[in-house]
């Protein structure tokens, strides 16, 4: 639930205070793991379906989150946007300015908020290890983030093999995340008065994942279809 996430209130840059989200702005529509020959960039042009799935649905806005995995696994996290335009003008101020930017200004700027809920005794004890404790982040400026923006949608691919650490920490993840529950929320950081409250962007829950069993394979020459 974004509520239980506290993110930057509308005074934040003069009391440093900081309140419970409101609703997320975008809703998980569906998430899917690929396992590949190559380095997987740009899912919504890659994969065949998804890219056919927005060019059907011009109507709704949405946000693909891609995350690049070691060993050529990648993880397509796909949300549509919920709230109504004109709502939360200051969201709607920061959205636009993001999907505007750069390529530097996006990495800046994209927040993840993850929470740990439950894992093996060895993955905790490398996750405190390898990056202490779980907090907010400016995840570009950790990782390789590559940006992509299309008629109806934002796409944010995340290279977790950018950062030797890290790559070492997602590998050892993939292989026990059948024992961990783990939530990630994104969302853009408000660094002016009227880019705040911030908001968040998405969040979803990963529970207990078998990834044998729910890996798509795309060879070299396949069509990327699911």
């Amino acid at each position: 639930d974004a509520k239980e996430v506290k993110l930057r209130g509308k005074k934040y840059l003069t009391d440093r205070k900081k309140y419970p989200s409101k609703e997320a702005a975008y809703k998980l529509v569906c998430s899917k793991c690929f396992k590949t020959e190559e380095k997987m960039l740009h899912a919504a042009v890659e994969v065949d379906t998804l890219k056919d799935y927005l060019e059907k649905n011009l109507e709704n806005e949405y946000m693909v989150i891609n995350w690049l995995v070691p060993g050529y696994y990648t993880v397509v996290n796909l949300y549509v946007r919920t709230l109504e335009n004109g709502k939360d003008p200051a969201f709607d101020k920061l959205i636009d300015t993001f999907r505007r930017g750069d390529d530097k200004f996006r990495s800046s700027r994209f927040k993840l908020l993850p929470k740990l809920l439950e894992a093996p005794s060895a993955i905790v004890v490398l996750l405190r290890t390898v990056i202490g404790t779980l907090r907010p982040v400016l995840i570009g400026n950790k990782l390789t983030c590559y940006h992509y923006t299309g008629k109806n949608y934002m796409e944010v691919d995340i290279d977790t093999g950018s950062s030797f650490f890290v790559c070492h920490l997602a590998s050892s993840m993939v292989r026990a995340f059948q024992g961990i529950v783990v939530n990630q929320g994104f969302a853009i950081e408000g660094r002016d008065e009227s880019e705040l409250p911030e908001r968040m962007l998405g969040i979803q829950c990963y529970s207990r994942i078998s990834i044998e069993k729910i890996i798509i394979q795309l060879g070299q020459h396949q069509s990327k279809t699911v």
